[in-house]
C-alpha cells in the first residue's frame, strides 16, 4: 500500500495499520508528478494508493495508466472515483489480524535515484526493529524526551527517528506539518519548539540553514541533541546555527540500504573535526582496498558496512544492483577513512570517480576549489564522455553569486589543481539541482535543464597556454 502524504498523524496511523495487517507500505515522496509517480506506481505495484486530498487528481491520473489500478484512499473530502480515508477507517474489521513474522517485509524505501534509476530496498519488520533500536541506544531516548519532526516522514532518515523511534522510546513527537516551502515556515517551526520545549530535533542541512538565517529571539536551550542527516553539512551552516541559537548540530550518515551507520553527536566532544562521528551500535564499518583488503587508519578507500539493519537486497536487483552486497557487508560506493579511534571521515564518491587518460580524478575535490572563489555559491562536477573514442571531458556546472568569465574560474582551477584535474567547460547554472533533501542530483539531463550560459570547451585555450 502506497503512502503519499503530508506529514501528518494520518501518515503515522496508516503505515502502523498497514503493518498490523503484514502489508509493505511504501512511502512515497511528495515530489512525485507524472511519469515519476507512474514509474513508483508501476513497479511497486500497490494494491491502494493514500494520498491528501490536494494529491488525490494527481494519484487518479497516475493510477489509471497502471495494469492493475490501486484503489485511491483520500486522506480529506474525496474526489470521484476515490474513498475517504475517515469513512474506511470507520469500518469495523472483519477479520481478526493476520499473525506474523519478524521477518515480514515492512516497507518498499526506494533509493534517491540522485546517480541512477531509483532502486527497491525492502526492509523486513525485525531490520527496522534493530534500526530503531541502534538510534534509541546511541541518543539515550526515554519518555521524557520530546522529539520534533520537520523532516519528511516517507524519507528513511524521518521515518525511523521522528516514527519508530518516539514509538519505540515512550518520547513524545511533535510534528511541524504544511512545511513546504519551508523557509515559509521556519519561525513557526522555531515558535514550536521552543513552546513544546523540544529535546531532539533531527533535521536536514537545508533547514538549519534556513533557520540560522531567521530573525527574533527564540529559546532553544531544551534541545539536547540536534544532528543533520541526508546531506552534506557545511561547516558554516553548522557555525552559523550554533551562532544563533547557541547549539551545535552533530552528523547523522547513512543511507537507504542500511539506515544509520554512523552518527557524531556533541556529546562525542567530536563536533570540531571534520568526520561523520563513530558507528552507531551494532554497526561495522570497514575500508576496503581496490582488491576488497581492509585498510590500516587514515588510509582511503570504499566504505563498506554490516548492520543488523540492512536489507538483504534490491527488489527485482540486476546484476550490478545485486553487486553491492557481498559477504554480510553493503558496499556504499563512498570513499572514506577511519582513524585509531574509530570515527569516519568521509573523502566523496567512488561511482563518482572520473577517469581522465587513466587518472583517477575525484569532482568532489574539484567542486571543493570552485566553491572556494568569491563568485561561486555551489557547483557540480560530471565526467561526460566525449566523441566516442573513450575520451571523457571534465565538465563544471556553477551556480554563481554575481557575473564571472569562464576563464577565470579555470584560472582559478588551474593555479590550485592538476592540469588534468582542470575542467575543460564550464556551464553556469540558474541553481545546483537538489531533492526535497537537500540531497544534490547529479543527473546530467537535470544540470542541463538549467543551463543559463556555457563557455567553449577549453582545451585548446590550456594547451596553448
Amino acid at each position: 500500500m502506497a503512502l503519499l502524504l503530508e506529514n501528518s498523524p494520518e501518515f503515522l496511523i496508516s503505515f502502523f495499520a498497514i503493518a498490523a495487517c503484514r502489508g509493505v507500505a511504501v512511502p512515497l515522496n511528495l515530489d512525485y508528478k507524472g511519469e515519476d509517480l507512474r514509474f513508483y506506481l508501476g513497479d511497486a505495484a500497490p494494491r491502494c494508493l493514500i494520498v491528501d486530498s490536494a494529491r488525490a487528481s494527481l494519484a487518479l491520473q497516475a493510477a489509471a495508466t497502471l495494469p492493475r489500478p490501486p484503489l485511491v484512499l483520500v486522506n480529506g473530502p474525496p474526489v470521484a472515483g476515490t474513498q475517504a480515508l475517515a469513512d474506511l477507517a470507520r469500518q469495523p474489521p472483519d477479520a481478526a489480524l493476520p499473525a506474523g513474522s519478524p521477518d515480514d517485509e515492512l516497507i518498499y524505501i526506494y533509493t534517491s535515484g540522485s546517480t541512477g534509476r531509483p532502486k527497491c530496498a525492502p526492509r523486513t519488520a525485525l531490520q527496522y526493529w534493530w534500526e530503531m533500536d541502534h538510534v534509541i541506544e546511541r541518543l539515550r531516548l526515554d519518555r521524557h524526551d520530546t522529539i520534533f519532526c520537520m523532516i519528511p516522514l516517507f524519507h528513511n532518515f524521518g521515518a525511523v527517528h521522528c516514527m519508530l523511534a518516539p514509538i519505540g522510546s515512550g518520547a513524545r513527537l511533535v510534528i511541524l506539518d504544511n512545511a513546504t516551502p519551508f523557509v515559509l515556515h521556519r519561525m513557526r517551526a522555531l515558535r514550536l519548539m521552543e513552546r513544546e520545549r523540544v529535546t531532539i530535533l533531527p533535521g536536514v542541512p537545508f533547514q538549519f540553514s534556513h533557520l540560522a538565517g531567521s530573525s527574533g529571539k527564540v529559546d532553544l536551550s531544551t534541545v539536547r541533541h540536534c544532528y543533520a542527516g541526508a546531506a552534506v553539512l557545511a561547516s558554516e551552516v553548522a557555525d552559523a546555527f550554533r551562532t544563533r541559537f547557541g547549539v551545535p548540530v552533530g552528523v547523522d550518515y547513512g543511507c537507504t540500504e542500511v539506515g544509520g551507520m554512523a552518527i557524531k553527536l556533541h556529546d562525542d566532544g567530536l563536533l570540531e573535526d571534520q568526520s561523520s562521528g563513530r558507528a552507531f551500535p551494532g554497526v561495522r564499518i570497514r575500508i576496503l582496498d581496490d582488491a576488497g583488503r581492509d585498510l590500516p587508519p587514515g588510509d582511503v578507500g570504499e566504505v563498506v558496512v554490516a548492520s543488523r539493519a540492512m536489507t538483504s537486497g534490491y527488489r527485482g536487483a540486476s546484476e550490478e544492483g545485486s553487486a553491492l552486497f557481498r559477504n554480510g557487508y553493503y558496499h556504499t560506493g563512498d570513499l572514506g577513512a577511519l582513524d585509531a579511534a574509530g570515527r569516519l571521515f568521509l573523502r566523496g564518491r567512488l561511482k563518482h570517480l572520473i577517469d581522465v587518460v587513466g587518472h583517477k580524478v575525484s569532482p568532489i575535490e574539484i567542486e571543493d576549489v570552485l566553491a572556494a572563489h568569491p563568485a561561486v555559491s555551489a557547483a557540480v562536477v560530471l565526467g561526460i564522455p566525449g566523441s566516442g573514442n573513450g575520451d571523457v571531458q571534465v565538465t563544471a556546472y556553477v551556480a554563481a553569486r554575481c557575473d564571472c568569465a569562464p576563464e577565470e574560474l579555470l584560472g582559478f582551477c588551474r593555479s590550485r589543481l592538476a592540469g588534468y584535474k582542470v575542467p575543460q567547460s564550464v556551464k553556469f547554472i540558474r541553481e545546483v539541482p537538489r531533492d526535497g533533501l537537500g540531497k544534490t542530483l547529479r543527473k546530467r539531463e537535470a544540470l542541463d535543464a538549467r543551463v543559463v550560459q556555457q563557455s567553449e570547451p577549453a582545451r585548446e585555450r590550456e594547451l596553448a597556454r
